[in-house]
């Protein structure tokens, strides 16, 4: 019988991967740079020129590809 949390690896995933392009994006502000964290998208870059919103995903397919660990 399958556990019932193993169909939930892939979700896992995405929100491992949106934490780590938040904290990638964190790490590279610049200068009067804010970064703001599922506000309107995943998270958004305000700066006094304008706003970048960012939409993360994680496309891997559910049983295909292998495991990275970074």
């Amino acid at each position: 019988m399958n556990s019932p949390t193993a169909g939930a690896s892939h979700v896992i995933a995405g929100f491992r991967y949106q934490l780590l392009q938040s904290v990638w994006a964190l790490l590279n502000l610049r200068e009067n740079e804010r970064l703001l964290l599922e506000v309107s998208e995943d998270f958004t870059i305000e700066s006094a020129t304008g706003v970048t919103d960012a939409q993360v995903k994680n496309s891997q397919a559910v049983a295909g590809a292998p495991g990275y660990s970074l």
